[in-house]
């Protein structure tokens, strides 16, 4: 009677395992986690990116309204952008000085 009943759980237990196995297999969840795996990555690097671009987007609109509201940095805009000078002044160029490696 022991015999009987301890095969009857290992019939249970064999049978049991095969379906988890074949569920495993066939709905391919080794491969869905992978998937989900490579999206959180993405989603990660767009979200590095949404905030690089946040930034940007900040500085760019700063500076827009630096153009429309403020007479001096329009011109110093066009100065620079342009290479113009006033009468009487004068551009120094101050270049780093060149050092010898050791």
């Amino acid at each position: 009677m022991f015999r009987s009943f301890s095969r009857g759980y290992i019939l249970v237990f064999l049978v049991v395992t095969a379906l988890t196995v074949g569920y495993v297999l066939h709905r391919d969840l080794a491969g869905q986690y992978t998937f989900y795996q490579e999206n959180e990555e993405y989603v990660r690097t767009m979200r590095e990116q949404l905030r690089t671009l946040t930034a940007e987007e900040q500085r760019l609109t700063e500076r827009v309204e630096g153009l429309t509201s403020d007479p001096v940095e329009v011109e110093a805009d066009i100065r620079s952008s342009k290479g113009l000078v006033r009468p009487n002044e004068r551009i120094v160029r101050i270049e780093p000085a060149e050092t010898e490696a050791p």
